[in-house]
């Protein structure tokens, strides 16, 4: 609808038309905050996947250098064995 629409509404339309308006302006408002609701949900979801994706990269890099530092250990061990 045009403002020109609305002005003509509210001018001839009676009682009950701001009061429908306002529920129109409401359910317009909530459309939007619905919208903004579920594109912050999926930026959230995709921040919370890079986090894990993350997480899960350091955990390798820690498990790579504990393995690494218990062969280390052993090498060490069985030099010191052999003299």
């Amino acid at each position: 609808m045009t403002p020109a629409d609305w002005t003509e509404l509210l001018k001839n339309g009676g009682l009950t038309t701001p009061f429908v308006i306002f529920i129109i302006g409401l359910m317009r408002g909530w459309w939007v905050m619905g919208t903004q609701h579920r594109q912050m949900q999926d930026s959230l979801q995709e921040r919370i996947k890079d986090v894990g994706e993350e997480r899960d990269r350091y955990r390798d890099l820690a498990l790579g250098g504990l393995e690494i530092g218990q062969q280390t250990a052993e090498h060490l061990s069985r030099e010191r064995g052999r003299r």
